[in-house]
């Protein structure tokens, strides 16, 4: 829950534990295809050849959340660990404690202003403009239409709830939002799926002011191909598969 101290102008971070870390070539390919702020990775449990590759390539942070903050699967509810099991594709309790890191791990950004980019994206362009657009200490972009009628379905999201994606944010040194989800993630992440449910049920109780992003900086993968996109979500298992040519040693 502390900003690290003393930041320094923009740049990008990103991270990833030892199960994601084959994204990193060709994520980082693209990223300097177009891009020369510096990058920051976020080390959640990488192996060692990804850590020292990174090291080469910007600054490693490491990060590893206390095991004692997070609600295990015997102290959820049955009905709740059925429902979510039920919806989530994957082994939902292993990735638990990567998708809870995030809110904590972007408040250890050594920049002023931050962009944090997952790695199961292709970015296509120059993202430096996108600074220039910040207005509200934390931006982020809606998510598609086809993910907030599932998730209103299934019941993820309240009706009334706007839905956002955190795959793409773009955060101020401080951010009050951003301290305001670590919080709600701290004594309530036993209540919902995942950190981006999370922050869109914060954003609706407490109407806090926050800047929408383009969607072209977070396009879905599933949506019809844009031009403009200039960052290209690869969401889900199946859009991952999508990456596997780009698997390269690190070198």
């Amino acid at each position: 829950m502390k900003w690290k101290k003393n930041p320094n102008g923009n740049g990008i971070l990103t991270g990833c534990d030892q199960n994601h870390e084959w994204m990193l070539p060709s994520w980082f390919n693209h990223y300097t295809k177009h891009n020369t702020l510096p990058i920051s990775f976020i080390d959640f449990g990488m192996s060692k050849s990804a850590r020292l590759w990174c090291e080469k390539k910007g600054t490693v942070i490491p990060f590893q959340l206390s095991s004692s903050i997070l609600k295990t699967k015997e102290e959820i509810p049955p009905i709740t660990v059925k429902f979510w099991e039920r919806i989530c594709a994957g082994n939902l309790w292993e990735s638990r404690p990567a998708w809870f890191s995030k809110p904590f791990a972007l408040m250890q950004t050594p920049y002023i202003h931050s962009l944090w980019i997952d790695l199961d994206t292709e970015i296509q362009k120059d993202l430096s403009p996108l600074f220039s657009l910040i207005q509200a200490d934390f931006a982020i972009a809606p998510t598609s239409l086809r993910y907030k009628k599932f998730s209103h379905i299934v019941g993820l999201h309240l009706a009334e709830e706007k839905t956002y994606n955190t795959g793409v944010i773009l955060y101020k040194h401080a951010s009050l939002v951003l301290e305001k989800w670590a919080d709600k993630t701290l004594h309530q992440n036993g209540e919902f799926l995942g950190d981006e449910n999370v922050l869109n049920r914060l954003l609706y109780e407490e109407k806090l002011p926050i800047q929408e992003l383009p969607r072209l900086y977070n396009w879905p993968h599933f949506e019809e191909e844009n031009p403009d996109a200039a960052i290209i979500h690869f969401l889900g298992g199946a859009g991952k598969q999508k990456q596997l040519y780009a698997i390269d040693t690190f070198r």
